[in-house]
């Protein structure tokens, strides 16, 4: 009896540390410097149709709505995979956005109430 006790309980502590590792694995850690450049927004959103973003190293993003208005961001990376962001000169709330993917060409990000936002480098 004890030995079936014994096994039973290796088993089960063989399964929580597959499971704790497993999803430990869905979190990718993403290249932090793929962000830096222009960014357009290409998302079904179409109040966020004409934004552009250039992101700098420095943690600065200039965002220019329908080629005329411009404003100045501020992000910062919290770990691999999301991004804190505000609006530079007031007392805004900061956003903190989820990375779900970035590469050379595309970026996607969803926000706290899960709206995602499609963005696609431009040359």
């Amino acid at each position: 009896m004890k030995i079936v006790f014994i096994v039973l309980l290796m088993a089960a502590i063989g399964a929580g540390v597959y499971l704790y590792f497993s999803k430990r694995q869905d979190h990718h850690v993403v290249s932090k410097d793929l962000i830096v450049g222009k960014w357009k927004v290409t998302s079904a959103d179409s109040s966020r149709a004409s934004h552009q973003y250039e992101f700098f190293k420095d943690g600065h993003v200039l965002r220019t709505i329908d080629s005329t208005k411009l404003d100045t961001l501020l992000y910062e990376w919290k770990d691999g995979i999301h991004i804190s962001w505000k609006e530079k000169g007031r007392d805004s709330t900061i956003q903190v956005l989820s990375v779900l993917h970035l590469n050379r060409d595309s970026l996607i990000v969803r926000s706290k109430d899960s709206v995602n936002v499609v963005f696609n480098r431009v040359e």
